[in-house]
C-alpha cells in the first residue's frame, strides 16, 4: 500500500507547510487505520513513534485538521514541560504574520472559515471552531482531581467527544502498572472512560518497546 498519495486537500491546502515524505505516510496510516475495522480500537488511541526533529508538531496540525473534518471540535494539547507548551502553543495559535504559525493565514474546510481558539474548559466552545485547551499533564492532572469552579471536571467530559494530543508521551506511561488512582495514566483513562468517543495522539522519540507491558499497550496503534 502507498500511503503517501492520498493527503486530503483540507489538510494539504490548510497547512503553511508543504509535508515531507514520511509526514504523508504518517497521515496516510492513520487514514488507513481508522477506517480498519479487524485491528481498530476504541476509544481511539495512537502513537506515532517519531525521531526528534521530524516535525511532530507539523504532524500534530494535520491530524487536527483530519479529526476536525471527521466531526470534532474540541481539543486538549498536553505535554509534560511548559516550555514545550509555550512552543506548541504558538505554532498553533500564532496567526498572521508569525513565523512559527503552522497552518495557513485562513483555514477554509468545507467552503467554511475556521478558526483556533483557546480555551481554558470547553463550556467555552464554539460549534464551528477548533476549541483547544494547552496544559501540562501536571495541570490536567491536578484540574481533574480537584474540583474547582472554571476547571476541567471528568463531567465535562461525559457529553463530549474530545481529541487528545500528547507530546512526549513516554511520560504518560510512568504510571503504567501503577495502583494509584492518581497516576497521570490513569488520569488519561479516566477521561477516556468519561469520553467513550474520545481520541488519544500520543508523539514521541523515545517509548520504551524493550518494556512488554508497553509494547503490548501499543501492538495495535504504533506508527
Amino acid at each position: 500500500l502507498d500511503f503517501k498519495n492520498e493527503i486530503p486537500e483540507y489538510i494539504s491546502s490548510n497547512l503553511r507547510h508543504p509535508l515531507r515524505p514520511y509526514q504523508k505516510e504518517a497521515i496516510g496510516r492513520y487514514l488507513y487505520y481508522k477506517n480498519d475495522e479487524k485491528n481498530r480500537v476504541l476509544p481511539e488511541q495512537i502513537l506515532y513513534n517519531m525521531a526528534t526533529g521530524s516535525g511532530k508538531t507539523l504532524l500534530m496540525a494535520a491530524i487536527i485538521l483530519e479529526k476536525y473534518k471527521q466531526g470534532e471540535r474540541n481539543f486538549i494539547f498536553f505535554v509534560n514541560n511548559s516550555n514545550i507548551l509555550t512552543k506548541t502553543r504558538d505554532n498553533f495559535l500564532g496567526g498572521i504574520g508569525s513565523s512559527k504559525y503552522l497552518f495557513t493565514d485562513k483555514i477554509v474546510i468545507d467552503n467554511q472559515v475556521v478558526n483556533i481558539r483557546e480555551v481554558s474548559d470547553f463550556s467555552d466552545s464554539q460549534k464551528d471552531s477548533i476549541n483547544i485547551i494547552f496544559t501540562t499533564i501536571q495541570q490536567l492532572h491536578g484540574d481533574l482531581t480537584e474540583i474547582k469552579e472554571n476547571n476541567l471536571s471528568y463531567e465535562q467530559f461525559e457529553d463530549l467527544s474530545v481529541v487528545l494530543l500528547a507530546d512526549e508521551a513516554h511520560h504518560l506511561n510512568a504510571g503504567l502498572n501503577d495502583k494509584n488512582e492518581n497516576s497521570w495514566t490513569n488520569t488519561i483513562q479516566n477521561i477516556q472512560r468519561s469520553s467513550e468517543k474520545s481520541s488519544l495522539f500520543e508523539f514521541t522519540a523515545t517509548i520504551d518497546l524493550e518494556n512488554k507491558d508497553i509494547a503490548k499497550k501499543y501492538e495495535k496503534s504504533l506508527i
